[in-house]
């Protein structure tokens, strides 16, 4: 027996904020907007942070190449906040 998407929402009372508010996800909106507010990330301790407050992983189940997409976007902002980390640490004061 198939179980229509409107009967698991009746039975269960549960409504996904995507299908609540009639707004299809945008992908491209979405990683574009991770990567602009990564870029605004001084320490690899903030881009952290700005990943974790875009939810990505959770955001993005199910989709790997989507998820994939989002790894790559912040691969090089790891390594430009982690180069300026290294280029500013007393050690390498000169």
């Amino acid at each position: 027996e198939t179980i229509e998407h409107e009967q698991v929402v009746e039975e269960t009372g549960e409504v996904i904020e995507a299908i609540q508010d009639g707004e299809p996800f945008d992908l491209d909106a979405f990683l574009s907007e991770l990567d602009v507010s990564m870029a605004a990330g001084k320490t690899h301790d903030e881009v952290i942070q700005i990943w974790d407050d875009y939810d990505v992983e959770a955001t993005l189940t199910g989709d790997d190449d989507a998820m994939q997409k989002a790894f790559d976007l912040r691969k090089p902002h790891i390594a430009r906040v982690l180069r300026a980390e290294t280029a500013n640490h007393p050690i390498n004061a000169g």
